[in-house]
């Protein structure tokens, strides 16, 4: 046993700077430098760029949103990303990714993990979010004024490129090609009923990106370690959405997901009628719900249906507890036990708010369901291996105690396990899910 600390010990230097720099580049837009809500923003970023890989954990859209309605708009409490209907990734014209109402995913897992604080501040500048507010006649939001212009900067959060934990090699043959399509204005901010797409313009949008370029030796070290493949597990996310009609108790949805590895399931209910006046994206309603599963292959998982505390008098729901589906979103975010997870899901109308209309503050919903499909955690916690529902019927089942007044709208994401796979000597891209 040593009788000094590693301060006092002088023999192991550490180890020589790799030959290797850090660029700051930037992307413009493919297909044009002004768009309008509801259209599609392309980046291709560049093949054959020698022994350069991208950090796309430290990239984001820089663009300027203009206000060209007559009245001042409201941004919803997830800011930019209310904006981005889909996400798209594309490596040689084979998808990585096509994820269908990002905005509502990512106003979801905003609200699940990230504070209050965090909305007020770092990301009140960078893309203009805003925290729950306590307003009964009015909904707080970051506010664009008429005829004005806002830049924002927003991270690609929750997409494969950014989740996973490997830099992309930009030195293969094959381009990579993003594609975002913005939401409508009337869905997307809060504004008066007359605000079109063409009221809402975006110009100058620009990826900023940093690049690591290494070394020629650096580079053989590294190809000869990975023995002929590149290989790159990340986290992607699938969707499906099916309606609940109103005065209706219970849905049952064939799913359509075929994947090596099903990790969880996400569930996000809002309002099928869009009011330009209203929160639309991040207003999710609770609906009674009181019962929930997933079936593959005719087996439910979990095997006992996640169910809620619901109370219910004179035809009318009267109370909603929200303890379990908490409960096992925790699980399925592994913070069950991380007591100081950050989260924000109890400003406006709350977890439990059983149909709220996002007309104002306190009508503000923030209600989530998350199923847990793995089967195994390591001692870091991570995500082991999910369900295999290639070839299986995979179906979301849930009921509810009092159907509802209005007919609403269920996004059903599923998060699973994709390899990209680069080959060293085509320099080519494969994709497994």
């Amino acid at each position: 046993m040593s009788a000094t600390t590693s301060k006092l010990n002088f023999g192991s230097p550490p180890p020589r700077a790799s030959s290797a720099r850090s660029i700051r580049s930037e992307v413009v837009a493919s297909n044009g430098s002004t768009f309008n809500a509801g259209n599609t923003i392309v980046f291709d970023i560049g093949a054959n760029q020698a022994n350069t890989y991208a950090d796309f954990q430290s990239t984001y859209l820089r663009l300027n949103i203009t206000n060209n309605d007559g009245a001042a708009i409201k941004m919803e409490q997830a800011g930019f990303g209310a904006l981005v209907k889909k996400f798209e990734v594309l490596i040689g014209g084979s998808t990585v990714c096509s994820i269908d109402s990002y905005n509502v995913l990512f106003s979801m897992l905003l609200d699940m993990d990230t504070s209050n604080a965090f909305k007020d501040n770092a990301g009140k500048r960078l893309f203009m979010t805003s925290s729950n507010g306590t307003a009964a006649d009015a909904i707080t939001g970051q506010t664009i004024a008429a005829g004005a212009t806002r830049q924002i900067c927003f991270p690609l959060a929750l997409t494969p490129l950014a989740m996973c934990a490997k830099m992309i090699p930009l030195w293969g043959r094959e381009q990579i090609r993003i594609r975002m399509e913005l939401e409508s204005a009337a869905s997307g901010v809060i504004g008066d009923a007359a605000i079109t797409n063409a009221d809402l313009q975006f110009t100058e949008p620009t990826l900023v990106m940093y690049m690591l370029e290494l070394g020629q030796d650096v580079q053989n070290q590294v190809v000869a370690a990975s023995g002929g493949d590149f290989k790159i597990m990340m986290p992607n996310f699938v969707h499906h959405q099916t309606t609940l009609s109103a005065a209706s108790s219970s849905v049952s949805t064939t799913l359509g997901f075929s994947m090596s590895s099903l990790n969880r399931v996400l569930v996000a209910q809002r309002l099928q009628t869009v009011n330009p006046a209203t929160v639309t994206i991040g207003n999710r309603a609770n609906l009674g719900l009181n019962r929930a599963s997933v079936k593959v292959g005719g087996v439910q998982y979990p095997q006992q249906r996640v169910s809620d505390n619901v109370v219910v008098a004179g035809g009318a729901i009267t109370q909603v507890d929200g303890a379990e589906p908490l409960a096992e979103a925790l699980i399925s975010q592994r913070a069950l036990l991380s007591w100081g997870h950050d989260s924000s899901l109890e400003g406006g109308a709350g977890f439990n708010a059983v149909e709220p209309a996002g007309t104002f503050d306190t009508t503000i919903g923030k209600y989530l369901q998350e199923i847990d499909l793995e089967s195994q955690r390591t001692d870091a916690s991570e995500l082991v291996a999910g369900l295999n529902v290639i070839g299986q019927i995979c179906q979301y089942e849930s009921t509810y105690a009092v159907g509802p007044a209005a007919a609403h709208l269920l996004d059903i994401y599923g998060e699973h396990s994709i390899m990209l796979v680069l080959s060293v000597q085509s320099g080519t891209f494969q994709i497994a899910v």
